[in-house]
């Protein structure tokens, strides 16, 4: 391909062999290639190593390029000279994360500052980011009037309630809102009783019955942190105020419970109850909801917020994990692999009629390296201010899984070897 403008993507897979044809050896056919696998050539498809791409003849006028085998087929980057090198960098792999904030409480410090007959405002803004660059922004605004004797509970889910109230009126989810709370971790405060929870219900079911700490009754006030099944809790993890015990097994809490579904077990402390003489400081930890993905349609993107308070005291916001996209992901590949057009180049896409047919490379879970190879040819069309710069590039995504002297680990070492020539650093993936 000798379009300008024009990227091109090439995927090297899971990788766990030497190479079938090695240097100095030439790929006729797709047989001399692992199925996922590639190597570094010259214009004659010899396969060249980290030393040979520095002294073979050919290479200075032609240059290099990526032969790869994919669905039994040879597949082919352009030719790349090191002279043309713009930019040549690793990017590794890094895992999605959604936005944590906490407001109050952290799960290790501060609160929601209590005060009487106040009216708490509380402003969320969104942006969700993608790599469209088009994303929706909104924002919902959440008020509450304290009682004029205030209690930290009352403000709490007074405003735990309105916010839910807003978050529900969105058109999709967004945030998943909780509460937190300081009591200390106390396991003999366990239910006495396994208990049965249900994700998206505002009730527990318990067996036997509500008792806790052998023998002591559960109270409308008090508070149930609930932890992971077979787990135990932790001051990280949500707690419930106990609205009514609506009989001796069944008790409803103030809101749908977003942990998950399941038997939570007393023999390993798994839902602890805090009683209301034990309570101590609050806090709402917000956390984004992962969006949908859809090929072709809706881009991978992740939620990202900002929140403003007025009129709540000294409580403190603390931004806790931001969001993040990652870099390497299955989706962000499937997206760049659609854009990309599987490993036929990105030509112009105004035009419907040009899609090319592609069977993705990318599989379920699977986690990549980058290495992004930008250059420019020496046609170079000439422009106002001199030759235009007219830059192609190429990525090239190596699934994790290889070892020294596996194939793609080959690959890596020649392209550092070759863009080191013009004094580009390694990628730093070459093990």
């Amino acid at each position: 391909m000798e379009q300008t403008h024009v990227m091109n993507l090439m995927f090297m897979l899971d990788d766990s062999t030497a190479p079938v044809t090695n240097a100095g050896s030439y790929i006729d056919a797709y047989t001399d290639l692992d199925e996922g696998a590639a190597s570094v050539c010259n214009d004659q498809n010899c396969v060249l190593s980290a030393a040979s791409v520095l002294t073979d003849a050919r290479v200075p006028a032609h240059g290099v390029r990526i032969v790869g085998r994919l669905n039994n087929e040879l597949v082919y980057s352009d030719f790349i000279k090191a002279e043309d090198i713009i930019s040549y960098r690793g990017i590794a792999y890094a895992a999605a994360a959604e936005q944590i904030t906490f407001i109050g409480y952290t799960g290790a410090a501060s609160s929601i500052r209590v005060i009487n007959d106040n009216v708490y405002k509380m402003k969320i803004n969104f942006t969700e980011i993608g790599r469209t660059g088009q994303g929706r922004q909104n924002h919902i605004d959440v008020m509450y009037h304290s009682a004029d004797a205030a209690t930290a509970t009352e403000v709490t889910f007074g405003l735990m309630t309105n916010l839910r109230g807003s978050l529900d009126a969105e058109p999709v989810n967004v945030i998943t809102a909780g509460v937190r709370n300081s009591a200390a971790v106390t396991a003999g405060n366990a239910l006495d009783h396994d208990t049965t929870v249900v994700q998206g219900s505002k009730y527990v079911t318990i067996a036997t019955n509500s008792q806790y700490a052998t023998g002591s009754e559960l109270a409308v006030g008090d508070l149930l942190r609930i932890g992971t099944v077979a787990g135990g809790t932790a001051l990280t993890n949500n707690v419930y105020y106990v609205e009514e015990l609506v009989s001796i097994t069944v008790v409803k809490l103030d809101r749908p419970v977003t942990d998950a579904s399941g038997t939570y077990a007393t023999g390993t402390d798994d839902i602890e109850v805090i009683p209301a003489a034990s309570i101590a400081n609050y806090g709402i930890s917000l956390t984004g909801v992962a969006q949908s993905w859809t090929l072709g349609k809706r881009p991978w993107s992740k939620i990202i917020f900002t929140v403003g308070l007025e009129d709540f005291g000294a409580t403190e916001i603390s931004y806790n994990t931001a969001a993040s996209l990652g870099s390497g992901t299955e989706n962000q590949l499937r997206d760049l692999e659609y854009f990309c057009k599987g490993q036929k180049g990105n030509t112009y896409r105004g035009d419907p009629r040009s899609y090319i047919p592609y069977t993705s490379a990318v599989s379920a879970a699977d986690t990549f390296e980058q290495i992004a190879i930008t250059w420019a040819s020496n046609s170079r069309s000439e422009g106002i201010n001199g030759p235009g710069h007219n830059p192609k590039q190429l990525i090239i995504a190596c699934e994790q899984s290889y070892d020294n002297t596996d194939a793609n680990d080959i690959v890596i070492e020649v392209l550092d070897a070759y863009a080191g020539s013009v004094g580009f650093a390694a990628c730093g993936f070459a093990k």
